[in-house]
């Protein structure tokens, strides 16, 4: 893990002398892209109302279906494992 951290660190630190190179094209769509990132978010004028409550619903819906599923999954294959799969008894 050491290493593979090391020698990414190595490529990155290599090739920043050669981002003098890149094309003036390059340099304004980047700079565009952190004019965007800086830009301040007017919630109200770009989304409109809140959904806080349908985003709640939703992670706790999936939430409850993963636990479920984490829940059954050992009866689930120790049935399997013991050939019962359709065989509930």
């Amino acid at each position: 893990m050491f290493l593979i951290t090391a020698v990414s660190s190595v490529a990155f630190f290599i090739t920043i002398p050669f981002a003098r190179f890149n094309k003036p094209e390059y340099r304004e769509r980047v700079d565009a892209f952190f004019k965007t990132m800086d830009t301040p978010i007017d919630f109200e004028k770009e989304v409109g109302q809140t959904n806080d409550l349908r985003q709640l619903k939703v992670i706790g819906y999936f939430t409850l279906a993963l636990g479920l599923f984490i829940v059954l999954q050992p009866t689930v294959l120790r049935k399997f494992r013991e050939g019962q799969w359709l065989r509930w008894q």
